[in-house]
């Protein structure tokens, strides 16, 4: 049976770029936030999306990806 798991964060400001998909993952005990961004305000549909990771306050960026119109995500792991 699960476990229920209850955790105040304050709120945050994620700056995106007509942002589509948001997929939260944790991976070795690190949580983490990737936003799928769709297109700029200029119509220009090759945006890099975003992944963020907890640094204990916040999500902070850790690293981003060349996408054209993203607009999901799905996390994997392989064994």
């Amino acid at each position: 049976q699960g476990i229920a798991c209850h955790v105040n964060i304050p709120p945050q400001t994620i700056p995106t770029h007509g942002a589509r998909g948001w997929e939260w993952f944790s991976m070795g005990g690190t949580s983490y936030l990737v936003v799928a961004n769709w297109l700029t305000g200029s119509n220009n549909f090759d945006i890099d999306s975003v992944i963020y990771k907890w640094n204990g306050d916040g999500f902070a960026v850790f690293q981003t990806i060349a996408t054209h119109s993203a607009s999901a995500w799905e996390w994997f792991s392989v064994d």
